[in-house]
């Protein structure tokens, strides 16, 4: 073979190695309508107090492939915090708990996901609350990976699970009447970001 068809040859092949890889790549942004921020928090001993937070976003890149790459960052509106309780709601906003004035955004980097199977794994990154810094690990579970039912378009449906202690971040207040280990729960669907309609960002 000549040099000419060589390097024709290897061009090619570099080109479809290329466009393979850019192929299995893909970021994907929230269905804000059919996602949800849960937690449970220990109340007196009574109950598992249900609150979520209602304003909050996520981009997710996830590669088919090789999932262990995949990357997710979460941004939350700490003042969109919801308890149902009008009044305890302002109280969580305020000084005693998360300060929301002084520290408006709560956020989540991943730093690596280890597989257990093909469909679970464990998320572990990094979490900031009232600018304190912990790591954290969520169980995760890949519930959907295809087109979208509707839109027909990459999709991916994810389930979450974790447990933090409040006390991780400053949390204190209270502990003989509200307990230290919350629950979180998160519930995701995402579509392919340059593709998402616009009516699924909404909230």
């Amino acid at each position: 073979m000549s040099i000419r068809r060589t390097m024709v040859a290897l061009v090619a092949g570099l080109s479809m190695i290329v466009a393979a890889s850019s192929a299995w790549a893909e970021t994907y942004a929230l269905d804000k309508a059919h996602s949800r921020i849960l937690f449970f928090v220990p109340h007196e001993g009574l109950s598992m107090f249900l609150g979520q937070f209602n304003t909050f976003d996520a981009e997710i890149e996830y590669e088919a492939g090789a999932p262990e790459r995949s990357r997710v960052r979460v941004t939350i509106d700490a003042e969109s915090i919801d308890m149902n309780h009008r009044e305890l709601n302002e109280r969580l906003r305020g000084k005693d708990f998360f300060r929301t004035s002084e520290f408006p955004t709560i956020t989540f980097e991943s730093s690596r996901l280890e597989r257990l199977t093909a469909r679970t794994g464990k998320l572990v990154g990094n979490l900031t609350i009232l600018g304190v810094t912990r790591p954290v690990t969520l169980d995760v579970t890949l519930n959907y990976d295809g087109a979208h039912p509707f839109y027909k378009i990459p999709t991916l449906g994810l389930s979450g699970a974790g447990i933090i202690d409040r006390r991780d971040f400053g949390l204190n207040y209270r502990p003989e009447y509200i307990g230290d280990r919350i629950e979180l729960r998160i519930e995701v669907e995402a579509m392919a970001k340059d593709r998402i309609p616009a009516a699924a960002l909404r909230k």
